[in-house]
């Protein structure tokens, strides 16, 4: 999936590889969230969300047209 976004002022491009990815059961029983560290050292707190409650809650999920994406995947 491909994503032209602005940030900062700055036109910016991606290109994201997106998976259909399924844990072994229990793989994540009592985390909300998952931190970790990129490349840099920057630390990412990961969380689990599902898309139905993003949108009518204010949040909108990027880049446009993931977010049907996933619905297929479902």
């Amino acid at each position: 999936m491909e994503n032209i976004y602005e940030h900062e002022g700055q036109t910016g491009h991606e290109i994201l590889f997106i998976a259909n990815v399924t844990f072994p059961p229990n793989a994540f029983p009592t985390q909300e969230t998952i931190t970790f560290r990129e490349d840099s050292g920057t630390e990412i707190t990961a969380r689990w969300f599902d898309p139905e409650e993003l949108t009518p809650n204010g949040v909108d999920l990027f880049p446009a047209g993931l977010k049907q994406h996933l619905e297929v995947l479902r």
